[in-house]
């Protein structure tokens, strides 16, 4: 599942959090979040997330491992 979602104001880390995590639990597997000209690509791959792009100081990187290690968290549960 593809999900997109454009801001028009600027998202905060929370925000931003909060989507991925939705889109995640809905079994999405391609997300891209906008704002602007910024932008966060995350994909689950075979290995896990991976993210890239930057909307404000929060890269796609760091929020792919978040969302990396809470999946893991899940699958050990």
């Amino acid at each position: 599942m593809i999900v997109q979602h454009e801001y028009t104001s600027k998202p905060s880390i929370v925000t931003l959090r909060a989507a991925l995590r939705k889109v995640a639990a809905l079994g999405g597997d391609f997300i891209q979040l906008t704002w602007g000209k910024n932008q966060i690509t995350m994909e689950l791959a075979e290995h896990g997330w991976h993210g890239s792009g930057l909307i404000g100081k929060n890269g796609g990187h760091d929020l792919a491992h978040e969302l990396e290690l809470a999946r893991r968290k899940e699958t050990v549960l």
